[in-house]
């Protein structure tokens, strides 16, 4: 028997594949959906912009007493830090208006910390919000003096 005779009685060598592949295929696969969604153009939404208005309006202690606010913002930066000063002034002829120089920082959603440092050691910590139209202000305030109780309440100021 040759050898040619002896391997003609087996079937030909036969080769599947364990998969279906299609190269280059119209078909979207998910690593192509992910890459998409990672490389699409992202919307940043940015700090207001306020540097350089003044507010003025009214601040409101827990106890009910007014007093005049005077908010103005002398720099932000581009990450929404703010610089500026703010003028209380409730009316008191003995103490006369206090002005407070501030930092703080604003964020994308509008909403601000203001840290203030006044005359004889006084501090005065303001929280809120811008309005959208960023016209006005609101919000919560607490302020200290060295050796008496600390004053707390609310604000609303606007521009003009």
């Amino acid at each position: 028997m040759s050898v040619s005779s002896r391997h003609a009685s087996f079937a030909p060598a036969c080769f599947e594949p364990l998969e279906s592949r299609r190269l280059m295929s119209a078909a979207p696969s998910f690593a192509m959906a992910d890459w998409a969604v990672k490389s699409a153009p992202k919307v940043h939404l940015t700090v207001p912009l306020v540097a350089g208005d003044v507010f003025t309006g009214t601040a409101t202690s827990k106890d009910g007493s007014p007093a005049s606010l005077t908010l103005t913002i002398s720099t932000e930066g581009k990450s929404g830090k703010l610089t500026g000063t703010f003028v209380v002034d409730d009316g008191s002829s003995s103490s006369g208006p206090k002005t407070f120089v501030f930092k703080g920082s604003v964020n994308k959603n509008n909403v601000f910390t203001i840290k203030g440092a006044g005359a004889d050691k006084q501090t005065a910590v303001l929280t809120g919000k811008f309005s959208a139209d960023t016209k006005a202000i609101s919000g919560k305030f607490v302020a200290h003096k060295p050796k008496h109780a600390a004053d707390s309440g609310t604000f609303l100021a606007t521009r003009g």
